[in-house]
């Protein structure tokens, strides 16, 4: 398995592919994201607090798929991203016909923890 570590100020960043015991890191993200985004009055990802047990399949399908990336400072998982190559419903449904594309990705669930966002850091 190839890593790729981004060389930023003080701090190496290092971007992988999920594992399977990845997944409750995961999911603490996406739980701390939706507790954050609960303060801003919005709904999204509020499943994940409301339903994380019925959310995680989503999740471990796509670690599974090798579809999920980590980024991880000093093996601590910071941040998270899904690149899927097939458009799940709720795709299809935003994207309409688009949907059936083959030269396109869908990201999802996008997430860095909170500790680690609106920093002032030199980015790379």
């Amino acid at each position: 398995m190839r890593h790729h570590i981004l060389d930023c100020t003080d701090r190496a960043y290092q971007v992988r592919v999920a594992k399977e015991s990845d997944v409750e890191s995961i999911l603490e993200l996406l739980v701390n994201a939706a507790e954050w985004l609960a303060t801003k009055e919005t709904s999204q990802w509020d499943y994940y607090i409301t339903d994380l047990e019925g959310n995680t399949k989503e999740v471990v399908d796509s670690i599974a798929k090798a579809s999920t990336f980590l980024v991880e400072i000093d093996n601590e998982v910071v941040a998270s991203v899904t690149l899927e190559k097939e458009p799940n419903d709720w795709d299809q449904e935003i994207w309409g016909a688009d949907s059936k594309r083959e030269d396109v990705m869908y990201l999802h669930r996008l997430v860095v923890h909170r500790n680690y966002t609106n920093k002032s850091e030199q980015t790379c």
